[in-house]
């Protein structure tokens, strides 16, 4: 019991002197001294600060591109074909094995009728 007493205190004394040897190398690095703010403070303001993009040759494009869609002749899709579409790849997918219903199959003799299977090793 003594000697797990005496562990104890010696990993808390080293984690204490860990504890201080990390803060002493954290407030070196960080020297004591406030975070600094986003802006630097010799920078100097200007009259363009706070000035808006000029969006007015991409708006233009934009309202070109817009109508000149609009204009386009495009053709009609064909929503009533749609369905015959549907309707017909439907057919051939329940066509496919998977969605037929499977075959019984015929137990062997009169043992296997009782679900009961013999592994012989």
């Amino acid at each position: 019991m003594e000697t797990l007493a005496e562990y104890f205190v010696i990993v808390g004394l080293l984690f204490l002197l860990y504890c201080l040897i990390h803060m002493i190398f954290w407030w070196d690095r960080r020297g004591f001294q406030r975070i600094a703010s986003s802006m630097p403070s010799d920078w100097k303001r200007t009259a363009d600060m706070g000035k808006p993009i000029d969006t007015s040759l991409l708006s233009t494009r934009v309202q070109s591109v817009r109508q000149a869609y609009q204009t386009e002749n495009r053709p009609h899709p064909m929503s009533f074909k749609r369905s015959l579409r549907v309707e017909s790849k439907r057919e051939e997918i329940a066509q496919k094995a998977f969605f037929q219903k499977p075959t019984p199959v015929e137990p062997l003799n009169e043992h296997d009728q009782h679900g009961s299977m013999l592994l012989l090793v």
